[in-house]
């Protein structure tokens, strides 16, 4: 028997899934469900979601490209920001931003990509990094 099909639950609460049309009072296992079954089946959407893809652009039309940009901020922690002994500890906060310019033609396709991370320590200022990327490719057909 395949060990993924048994249930190792308790078998109280086992049940409470088996009988879904008349489940125990003050229980109701369709909570449980994140959006209607036939939506699923439906909806391209949703099954490019159920995929482990988590966010799916749109994008901004500008004539006939499409402009999807994208900015991240996060922070960072080190213990050592000079690499010396003694050490010394300081926190960032990171910038990261990309923008991409994609063509909507039926025959040929241009791409542009510019990409920037830059990050500013609060005490050490002279570890602050700032880089960038510009690329951009073309198809003909």
């Amino acid at each position: 028997m395949d060990s993924l099909l048994i249930n190792t639950r308790p078998l109280e609460e086992a049940q409470l899934f088996q009988n879904v049309e008349n489940p125990p009072a003050g229980f109701d296992p369709l909570l449980f469900q994140i959006e209607d079954i036939d939506h699923l089946r439906t909806d391209r959407r949703t099954r490019r979601l159920f995929q482990i893809e988590a966010y799916d652009p749109v994008g901004v039309r500008i004539g006939s490209f499409v402009y999807f940009p994208e900015m991240e901020v996060s922070s960072l922690a080190t213990s050592n920001v000079l690499r010396q002994s003694p050490s010394n500890s300081d926190a960032a906060t990171v910038l990261q931003s990309r923008a991409r310019m994609v063509s909507n033609w039926s025959v040929h396709a241009l791409e542009f990509n510019a990409t920037g991370l830059t990050s500013f320590y609060n005490e050490f200022a002279s570890e602050n990094d700032a880089a960038w990327n510009v690329e951009g490719w073309g198809a003909y057909t």
